[in-house]
């Protein structure tokens, strides 16, 4: 298994059935609840729905962007939501809120997306290439042509 599956909470193969908008964090950052219909399993929950939470995709690995109705390889990341945290800048504590905090509640455990992890597309190059580097997924919930319609 690739390294950034191990270091994944789940990994998953699944079609975007709902992109619901949550309230735009702090600075303006659209967020969003992501449920997935699950087709294959490598790694968490066995369910034929998972939901993910985005954001806008930007320079900070923060978000993918999923669009509704698409199929994707899923590496996501278990995260819990807090206040926030505080930085050291130049010399100074500055507080910087969780990038959760407003759309959810505190304390709430979660999956999250990233775009700086192996998550792709199906159908794409690196996608394929992701999921012969998975080898045989854990569990099939529902058979990737059949969410993918092809």
């Amino acid at each position: 298994m690739p390294e950034a599956a191990r270091q994944a909470s789940a990994v998953f193969t699944g079609k975007v059935v709902e992109r619901r908008e949550l309230a735009p964090s702090e600075f303006g950052r659209r967020r969003y609840q992501i449920r997935f219909s699950v087709a294959e399993i490598w790694k968490g929950a066995d369910s034929k729905e998972l939901t993910v939470y985005d954001q806008n995709p930007a320079g900070d690995c923060g978000g993918w962007g999923f669009e509704l109705g698409k199929d994707y390889v899923v590496f996501a990341r278990s995260y819990k939501v807090t206040k926030g945290f505080t930085i050291r800048v130049e010399g100074r504590d500055v507080e910087w809120p969780d990038r959760w905090k407003g759309a959810l509640p505190i304390g709430r455990q979660m999956l999250i997306s990233e775009q700086c992890t192996r998550t792709a597309g199906l159908g794409t190059g690196a996608a394929n290439q992701t999921i012969q580097l998975l080898g045989k997924a854990r569990r099939t919930v529902t058979r990737r042509q059949d969410i993918s319609g092809r």
